[in-house]
């Protein structure tokens, strides 16, 4: 079986092309884990370092033009590659999209991959926004930018056909971006948000079905966790940490696939022991390992 789902011959042309357009440099067969924040997964066909947003719109352009699929990889992204890697390419953006500046009136523009934490220098306002986890890119990127509703006064994003910039009313969530849609930075007004906080990195566990109706909370999870005296569970390099609750570390050799054994384990013992029903919290992507894969395929 092949080791990419990618044309070798489109692989191969995508590494010489892509270098050539400005703000772009390649890697090819570059391992995941290095970028991950837990550490975890396979290599990409191709990881695409872009450092302005105009690189990543020429980029873009050019892996369309192929057919070749991407996705951008954030700082702190919840989501966890596969331990097979990723099919296509995996981008990785740049300068441009590290930044912290003033905006109008008392505003301030934060880069998609800086963290909440550099809001810390940016004044009380935005003192609450600044204890959060993550980036902006990786917080809309999992699909929770409601969490940013009130604060987000306005959203720059990139795509192949430009960049587009996009007011967000007060009382309103900023738009999940689409597949092929790369938010460059965020505006946001010294607001404190209302709706909860992004999730930690590594966190396993959140609540699912009537429990999360009822408002049930991935911390709410993390205490139940710890009374139900599953904080020494364990699974092939992976353990509960004890300094953040609910949010597993590995030893140096845990894998994607033991994470899903491990969260799969401790969801049904938190459903047999507290009649909690929870779900992985991560979400995964990519492509399995060869050996687990359809042997029906080509």
């Amino acid at each position: 079986m092949a080791r990419t789902d990618l044309d070798e011959q489109v692989t191969a042309a995508l590494s010489i092309a892509l270098p050539r357009l400005d703000g772009v440099s390649v890697v090819r067969q570059a391992p995941l884990a290095r970028l991950s924040p837990l550490r975890v997964g396979g290599p990409a066909d191709l990881v695409v370092a872009v450092e302005t947003s105009e690189a990543l719109m020429e980029a873009a352009r050019l892996m369309k033009r192929v057919s070749c699929p991407w996705r951008v990889l954030w700082p702190f992204d919840p989501h966890l590659p596969k331990d097979g890697g990723a099919a296509g390419a995996v981008v990785v953006p740049g300068r441009a999209f590290d930044r912290l500046e003033r905006g109008p009136r008392d505003h301030v523009i934060l880069g998609a991959s800086t963290p909440f934490a550099a809001l810390a220098a940016a004044g009380p306002g935005f003192a609450e926004l600044a204890t959060w986890s993550g980036t902006p890119g990786s917080l809309l990127a999992s699909g929770r930018g409601s969490l940013l509703a009130g604060p987000c006064a306005a959203v720059t994003t990139a795509t192949a056909s430009g960049v587009r910039r996009r007011t967000v009313a007060a009382t309103d969530s900023p738009p999940d971006p689409a597949r092929t849609t790369v938010p460059v930075s965020i505006q946001l007004r010294p607001v404190p948000p209302a709706n909860g906080r992004p999730l930690l990195p590594g966190q396993l566990l959140e609540p699912d079905g009537a429990l999360a109706d009822l408002g049930g909370t991935a911390t709410e999870v993390a205490r139940a966790m710890a009374t139900a005296g599953l904080s020494d569970s364990r699974l092939r390099g992976w353990t509960l940490s004890t300094a953040w609750p609910g949010v597993v570390v590995q030893s140096g050799d845990g894998t994607t696939r033991d994470f899903e054994l491990f969260s799969r384990a401790l969801a049904d013992k938190l459903h047999k022991e507290r009649g909690m029903l929870t779900r992985q919290a991560p979400r995964t992507w990519g492509r399995p390992p060869i050996a687990t894969r359809s042997r029906s395929r080509p």
